[in-house]
């Protein structure tokens, strides 16, 4: 008796093929670049190779939780361990994408063969780990000086993201010493989701006297709020504003095995 196995690739949904990074000077996030099995056909007592690749887009440092499959069915799985661990995936550079491969074996037990015509595994792979995002590649320049000076205000807008998270910054510029604020908008960006509350850094601090430190997700997995920016003097100047937030990220791709009796 012989079970056949067909594999595709997904994040979200069902595709064929492997999975195409994105690229960017920016960064894209950590991507699952593949997903997949050895052997097409798997018989009762032979062991199949199920391989995961990794590419790091990250310039900031992230710190992997968790990963591991689930809903495997009458698979049976065991972890031979990732290269490199988990704890030393470098950070992205302007020349090289770190990459890290986790392997397991898989094999279909002769007691768990029953009487059908096919049965698809959905494999999941549990992806989770700590990221963040920064705008402090690229700091909004901001000019405070007095009201009465100030002749013609510009609205700032400017998004960031890492193909996990989006971060839209809103304010004006020139604006005046007090009474100005700057809206901040976080939000899901990529193909998996988030799974904590958003953390937020400013920087510099006391600029930002009231902006939270915490906000939950409620609608969307995204967050929006305004807060007030202070110069803290009374002197014309330009600060340059960074907004950082950290957040736990999980994706969940899947690999279907469909496993058929001939």
């Amino acid at each position: 008796m012989l079970l056949a196995a067909v594999v595709t690739v997904s994040g979200c949904t069902h595709m064929t093929g492997p999975l195409t990074p994105p690229s960017g000077p920016s960064g894209s996030g950590l991507q699952v670049e593949t997903l997949d099995i050895s052997d097409s056909t798997v018989s009762p007592g032979q062991t199949a190779l199920i391989t995961l690749k990794l590419k790091n887009y990250h310039r900031q440092e992230i710190a992997i939780e968790d990963i591991s499959l689930y809903n495997t069915g009458v698979l049976e799985t065991e972890k031979q361990g990732c290269n490199p661990p988990p704890s030393r995936l470098e950070t992205a550079r302007k020349d090289y994408i770190p990459e890290m491969r986790c392997r397991w074996t898989v094999q279909v037990p002769e007691k768990e063969i029953e009487n059908f015509n096919s049965k698809t595994v959905p494999v999941k792979l549990n992806l989770a780990y700590q990221s963040q995002l920064s705008n402090s590649d690229k700091p909004i320049k901001v000019h405070f000086q007095p009201l009465e000076d100030i002749e013609q205000k510009n609205e700032v807008r400017e998004t960031y993201s890492n193909k996990e998270v989006s971060l839209q910054i809103e304010t004006g510029s020139p604006i005046q010493f007090e009474g100005s604020t700057v809206k901040i908008t976080a939000s899901n960006d990529g193909n998996g989701r988030v799974d904590s509350d958003y953390s937020f850094d400013y920087s510099p601090s006391t600029v930002f006297p009231d902006c939270p430190q915490q906000k939950e997700p409620l609608i969307e997995q995204e967050v929006q709020f305004a807060c007030s920016i202070d110069p803290q003097t009374d002197s014309s100047l330009t600060r340059n504003l960074i907004v950082s937030t950290s957040y736990k990220y999980v994706k969940e791709p899947t690999l279907d095995v469909e496993v058929v009796n001939r």
